[in-house]
């Protein structure tokens, strides 16, 4: 359990790194409820895993989806088609279904379904639902609408597999370079990772280390979405150099920048650069 909460306590702390992004209150109360959630959560994954043989110095955790629209009813049923659980926020909530409701019939555009069984909404549709609540028949209609859920990445590592690069100074000053937190999308940043730095090579699961002050030439590879670059061939997927001058106490937060004017010159992947996307202050000993 001492590792646990360690190895979670860490993840706050990194997490926290970002916190000035939010510009408003509410969306700094809900990401403080997401993370206790998050918390919560990855102590019975760890949990799971460690039961499963993984040993703790290979635990290495990450959960990731892509952006895209989102539209579904939000409930879960029996097979009484009695409602179980409603999800907030869900199409199901907002036409004011309840759990323990009873759902008599269910129309989509006025065709009834088996709302049992898998069944798809798009956005437009009208849902019609005659339900069994307090000993009484109701009817609650509905339009469908999409919700946009944007492109989200978590990553937990153990931060003693974090890589030191110690040069040739002796002091302890460094600085950080780190693929560990998703860009964001909408600037047309996305996820890299590292091959080697200056003449040594990594391994692609290090994202994050430690290097001495000074310029340092990192090799990176483009992780762009397929939806981007349809047609990519995987063997196109070449090494670029970023040259970082690295100052103490500094972490670079590196990125794959995408061009989307050249993404089809992929001969020479014109179509992206390796970036730097965020500087912060962390502190930083070798």
């Amino acid at each position: 359990m001492k590792y646990l909460l360690l190895f979670l306590s860490l993840w706050v702390t990194q997490a926290n790194v970002f916190a000035s992004d939010f510009k408003s209150k509410e969306a700094k109360v809900l990401a403080e409820k997401l993370k206790q959630s998050i918390n919560r959560t990855m102590v019975k994954i760890v949990e799971y895993e460690k039961r499963a043989g993984v040993k703790e110095e290979q635990l290495s955790i990450t959960i990731q989806q892509e952006s895209g629209l989102q539209t579904s009813l939000g409930a879960v049923l029996d097979k009484d088609n009695r409602v179980l659980l409603i999800t907030h926020d869900s199409q199901a909530e907002s036409m004011g279904l309840l759990a323990g409701d009873i759902i008599q019939v269910f129309n989509i555009n006025d065709q009834k379904i088996d709302a049992t069984k898998d069944f798809k909404l798009k956005s437009g549709d009208e849902l019609k639902l005659q339900v069994f609540r307090d000993n009484q028949s109701l009817v609650l209609v509905n339009k469908v609408t999409d919700t946009v859920v944007p492109a989200w990445q978590l990553r937990v590592f153990n931060d003693n597999q974090e890589n030191t690069d110690n040069g040739n100074l002796s002091d302890s000053a460094c600085g950080r370079v780190s693929v560990f937190f998703t860009p964001p999308e909408t600037k047309r940043l996305y996820n890299t990772y590292f091959s080697k730095i200056n003449e040594k090579n990594l391994l692609r699961s290090r994202e994050s280390i430690k290097l001495t002050p000074g310029k340092h030439i990192l090799y990176m590879h483009e992780l762009i979405p397929f939806r981007e670059i349809r047609y990519r061939k995987k063997s196109l997927n070449r090494a670029k150099p970023i040259e970082i001058e690295i100052e103490p106490n500094k972490t670079y937060y590196l990125a794959a920048k995408f061009d989307s004017k050249n993404r089809y010159k992929q001969r020479n992947e014109e179509y992206w650069d390796p970036v730097i996307w965020k500087v912060v202050d962390r502190k930083c000993e070798l």
